[in-house]
């Protein structure tokens, strides 16, 4: 029986909407999965070195290839102890749909034997830039309910 999240959980969602959960943090999931991601390993490691930085660490280049996923319709979300952060690409009708299929299922079958009992707890969903160089630039607060009850 599925028991009431209480600590963090980490997933990343396919542009098409499959959900992948990730069990560690999300650079890692990448690097372990890059056939994945459309990525290559060679190619993951050449980001790292144009940053100088240590093989899996999660520096700049960390950040330089999750904000190309995103850009590329990936969506990164993670459980913190007061709200979910959800990094994407644009906050729209399409993105709205996968989030809602989404924290439907969060919210019943959930996932890895846990679920979100708190159908108040924030998304603070950060949108893109519009490049993916750029820092994430525009924050939407909503709750897990909002989402799930919105229209649009």
């Amino acid at each position: 029986m599925p028991q009431p999240l209480k600590n963090t959980i980490a997933f990343w969602i396919a542009p098409a909407g499959t959900i992948h959960w990730v069990p560690t943090c999300h650079i890692e999931y990448v690097i372990d999965h890059p056939d994945l991601f459309g990525m290559s390993e060679s190619r993951l490691r050449a980001i790292y070195e144009e940053h100088d930085e240590s093989w899996r660490c999660e520096g700049q280049a960390r950040g330089k290839i999750i904000r190309a996923l995103i850009s590329q319709g990936w969506i990164r979300i993670r459980r913190y102890s007061g709200e979910y952060a959800v990094n994407i690409r644009a906050y729209d009708t399409t993105s709205k749909a996968i989030l809602r299929s989404f924290i439907q299922q969060l919210v019943t079958g959930g996932f890895d034997g846990r679920y979100e009992k708190d159908r108040h707890m924030p998304l603070a969903i950060r949108v893109l830039a519009s490049t993916p160089d750029q820092d994430l630039q525009t924050q939407i607060n909503i709750s897990i309910n909002d989402l799930l009850t919105s229209e649009a």
